[in-house]
């Protein structure tokens, strides 16, 4: 989960020009604003972050086919990872 943070740092810095250091910070306000903790995150938070910062990136005049591009390969791994711990759990379950 760790690593698809560090994307979305990454994407916040090219969607909003940002440097990387200042993108860090904006996400750690939304993340501490969310009450999502980065290390134990799960998807729903990331799709709950992704959904604040689509919403923000329009809300600021961001075109919205430039939000869709920098976010939808976000919104992928979101939906991949969804499946992958539904597949563990109902692994799990099965046991």
């Amino acid at each position: 989960m760790r690593q698809t943070f560090d994307v979305l740092a990454e994407t916040v810095a090219t969607l909003y020009g940002k440097s990387p250091t200042e993108a860090e910070s904006f996400l750690k306000t939304i993340c501490s604003r969310l009450r999502v903790d980065r290390e134990r995150g799960d998807c729903t938070d990331l799709e709950r972050l992704l959904s604040v910062l689509r919403t923000d990136a329009l809300a600021r005049g961001l075109p919205p086919a430039l939000v869709r591009a920098r976010l939808s390969p976000l919104q992928q791994r979101v939906e991949v990872l969804f499946r992958e711990s539904a597949a563990m759990a109902h692994g799990v379950q099965k046991q």
